[in-house]
C-alpha cells in the first residue's frame, strides 16, 4: 500500500476543490487530479531514467499548470460535422479583453504551428516584445514583434537566434 499512499500524499497537495452537490463531478475531478499526478510520476520517472539534472525537473505545480495552458492554448479550429461536406462553421462571438498580453509558454513559441505575421490596424503602434529592442511594431502573432529589413524579431523570438 505504500505506492497508494504516496499517491494519495502527492494529490493532497494540489487538490482541485470543487463545491458542488453532484457526485458524478466530484469523482471526475479526482480521477483527473489521479491522471495529473500518475503522469508526473511518470515524468520523473523518465527524467530519471534519461539522467535529466535534478534541477530542471519540474515540480507538480509547474507540471499541473503546463498541462492547463497546453490544454486552454489550443488554437482555435472551426470544427465540421464528419460526412456533410457543406457544413459551415459557426461563428463565434467575439469579446475584447482590455489587458497586457502575457508571453507564450516556451513550448507554444517555438512549435512553429501557426505563427504567422498578421498587420493590425490600430492608430499606435505597440512595443516589441521581444528583449532588449525598443522599437514599436503594428505586426503580431498573439504577441506584437518588429518585421522590417533591418530588424526581424519576429523570426527571432519563434526561432530562439538572438
Amino acid at each position: 500500500m505504500g505506492g497508494v499512499d504516496v499517491l494519495d500524499q502527492q494529490m493532497e497537495y494540489y487538490r482541485t476543490f470543487i463545491k458542488t452537490k453532484k457526485w458524478t463531478l466530484k469523482v471526475l475531478i479526482h480521477f483527473l487530479d489521479l491522471a495529473l499526478v500518475n503522469s508526473w510520476r511518470l515524468y520523473n520517472n523518465d527524467c530519471v531514467a534519461n539522467d535529466f539534472p535534478r534541477n530542471k525537473k519540474m515540480p507538480l505545480l509547474d507540471f499541473r499548470m503546463d498541462i492547463a495552458d497546453t490544454l486552454f492554448c489550443t488554437p482555435d479550429h472551426p470544427r465540421r460535422v464528419e460526412g456533410d461536406d457543406d457544413s459551415v462553421p459557426v461563428p463565434r462571438r467575439e469579446y475584447k479583453i482590455y489587458r497586457p498580453a502575457n508571453a507564450p509558454s516556451a513550448a507554444k513559441r517555438y512549435d512553429g504551428y501557426e505563427h504567422y505575421p498578421i498587420s493590425d490596424d490600430i492608430k499606435a503602434p505597440r512595443t516589441c516584445r521581444m528583449e532588449n529592442c525598443e522599437s514599436r511594431s503594428k505586426i503580431k502573432c498573439d504577441v506584437y514583434l518588429c518585421l522590417s529589413r533591418d530588424k526581424d524579431c519576429f523570426k527571432s523570438y519563434h526561432i530562439g537566434s538572438a
